[in-house]
């Protein structure tokens, strides 16, 4: 029994120094070598960028517009971000102003039509799309559709403006209207009708907002409603889904220009074309870079949530393993045995988290 724990214990050291060996990779980058992280105060990591070289494709390519302080990223030159994560941007996006003709009734714009390309979408479910005005119907049909994707009215009381019992925290119907988008969307037409021919709502109230803007958006903190809308540009902020490639994750990964890096694996997009790319479980940080996804140190945690307490840590790539102290048997995990005082039938020399072990049976 002496020799056999002698062997297991030698086994144990040389397993602890082989990994502790192994070359910790350098901390993780968002950008390719060389290129600018940040413009203003929005990080820009790969697959967008800025400069020739720095993004995947012309469809990520960022431009820094520095005539703002701080500087401003705008998406294919005309969409201002406000933020990147890892499947979605928020952007500062147009709100739509319809104003009618106090004469004929007839408004001044037509069909605003939205291309995103397949590569960005309007989220359905991290945004509503709202129209603020009076006796109005706000409605998107998508291309190639005489169908409307989403729509709604919003009246006021006869003769009276738009403040008169005006609610931008219910916004249902009554000043205002907001409905949620039944699908994710990328190209489309959003227009603004009058719906009372009998009590012209444009003698009193002629301009009407609508648009498409992430779900917490308030009315009331950015829109002086009782302002009849009388200027020109008006922006809200929206979520835009984001996936790259256009073919799915079986014929991506066959392919040279497969764009996920090593430990990470490929989501479908959920546009029909394109996937996204995620790291690894045991990794984290940008999947889209070839060594963008770096190992978890799970022993440097400093909640100590892997291991118990009296266990030994091992960090190991992708992975790590808890080994109980002479004396002790389980399996080393806080949300497992543990370590148990005692000896044990079966002796337990390495657990990994992984389920791989090295046992001995007396």
């Amino acid at each position: 029994m002496r020799m056999v724990l002698q062997v297991l214990v030698s086994v144990h050291l040389i397993t602890i120094i082989f990994l502790v060996s192994i070359p910790q990779e350098a901390e993780a980058s968002l950008t390719k070598p060389g290129c600018p992280e940040k413009c203003g105060n929005v990080a820009i990591p790969y697959p967008f960028g800025m400069g020739k070289g720095c993004y995947l494709d012309r469809h990520f390519e960022i431009t820094c517009n520095m005539s703002f302080n701080p500087p401003r990223p705008l998406l294919l030159q005309e969409v201002q971000l406000l933020q990147i994560s890892d499947d979605s941007l928020r952007i500062n996006d147009i709100a739509q102003r319809s104003c009618f003709n106090n004469q004929s009734g007839k408004t001044d714009s037509s069909f605003v039509p939205y291309n995103r390309t397949h590569h960005f979408s309007y989220s359905h479910t991290q945004n509503k799309f709202i129209a603020i005005g009076c006796d109005i119907f706000a409605y998107i049909t998508e291309h190639n559709s005489s169908t409307y994707a989403t729509g709604c009215a919003s009246l006021c009381p006869n003769n009276s403006n738009i403040t008169a019992g005006f609610s931008s925290s219910a916004c249902t119907g009554i000043g205002c209207c907001r409905t949620d988008l039944q699908t994710d969307i990328t190209w489309f037409y959003l227009r603004i009708r009058s719906i009372n021919m009998l009590t012209p709502a444009w003698n009193y109230e002629p301009c009407s907002l609508a648009f498409i803007t992430e779900r917490n958006f308030s009315i009331s903190k950015n829109f002086n409603v009782s302002s009849k809308f009388d200027r020109n540009l008006y922006f809200v902020p929206a979520i835009l889904d984001w996936s790259v490639g256009n073919v799915s994750c079986p014929e991506a990964i066959r392919r040279k220009n497969y764009a996920c890096g090593r430990n990470t694996y490929c989501v479908n997009s959920t546009q029909g074309q394109g996937y996204k790319c995620n790291c690894s479980e045991g990794y984290q940080g940008n999947a889209y870079l070839a060594n963008g996804c770096q190992d978890i140190n799970e022993c440097e945690d400093p909640n100590k949530i892997f291991c118990h307490k009296i266990a030994l840590c091992t960090n190991v790539p992708g992975s790590y393993s808890c080994t109980c102290p002479t004396g002790y048997h389980g399996d080393g995990k806080k949300q497992g045995t543990g370590c148990i005082r005692g000896k044990h039938k079966h002796l337990l020399a390495l657990v990994f988290s992984l389920g791989a072990g090295i046992s001995v049976v007396p």
